[in-house]
């Protein structure tokens, strides 16, 4: 029999019993070729550290082999997932648009070699997208000098984020060099921390954006606390009308 038969293919055997003198009745049996899937390819996800924005592209690195050559060519199918729910939509293409990624997501391909009669096993491989830092580019403490019992507010500016996460900061005030516990919001009475109520005592805010995966790069807002000055007291010199000099007549007089 020659080898390579397709699949499918009905191979007969005709057994004719022969004595040397004469035929008996044959006997006939039929089997068919029995096709053999294509083994699993190897693949992979490039870049291997995506970034949001970045297009994933499913490749093969190791090609599927087909013992039986056929029927039909070796193709190839995509199956998505991100976060271990299956992607429809994005079936049977090898490469995902970066506009549909997002930050911390975990994207799987799976890939299966066809022969046109059976699939391979699964070859799978995954990527996680990774989160870009925002930033910040200043940040204003009102009133800029004030007393202790004032209320001190603090307003961030700049925000840009490359995932086009929404704006976020994270606070922490200090006095001097000291980091006041608990002091985390946008705004700080210094007189609910007694060692800031020094006049001259310089507070300032830490402001970190935060998009709610990864922080960028803190700035900071600074105010100096001021004391009013005081009067202890009025003194009028001299001390005696007597001694209050004249000229001329006073009214009235």
């Amino acid at each position: 029999m020659p080898a390579g038969q397709p699949p499918g293919t009905i191979l007969y055997c005709v057994v004719t019993p022969y004595d040397g003198v004469g035929s008996g009745a044959p006997v006939t049996s039929s089997t068919a070729v029995v096709n053999t899937p294509p083994t699993a390819p190897v693949v992979s996800i490039s870049p291997a550290i995506p970034g949001t924005g970045d297009s994933l592209v499913a490749s093969i690195d190791v090609a599927s082999t087909d013992v039986d050559g056929g029927p039909s060519a070796i193709t190839y199918n995509y199956a998505w997932s991100v976060n271990g729910n299956p992607q429809p939509a994005w079936n049977g293409i090898a490469v995902i648009p970066g506009a549909a990624t997002g930050a911390e997501e975990q994207w799987s391909v799976g890939v299966t070699a066809s022969d046109g009669l059976q699939d391979s096993s699964t070859a799978s491989a995954g990527v996680t997208v990774t989160n870009s830092p925002p930033s910040m580019t200043g940040a204003t403490v009102a009133p800029s000098i004030g007393l202790a019992s004032d209320l001190y507010s603090v307003t961030p500016a700049g925000w840009s984020d490359p995932d086009g996460d929404p704006a976020g900061y994270l606070y922490q005030w200090y006095a001097d060099t000291t980091q006041v516990a608990g002091a985390t919001s946008d705004t700080w009475v210094p007189a609910t921390y007694p060692p800031a109520n020094v006049p001259g005592t310089s507070i300032w805010v830490e402001v970190t954006p935060w998009d709610g995966f990864t922080p960028g790069l803190p700035v900071v807002g600074t105010a100096v606390l001021n004391t009013p000055p005081t009067v202890s007291g009025v003194y009028i010199t001299p001390t005696s009308a007597d001694e209050i000099p004249t000229q001329g007549n006073l009214p009235g007089t």
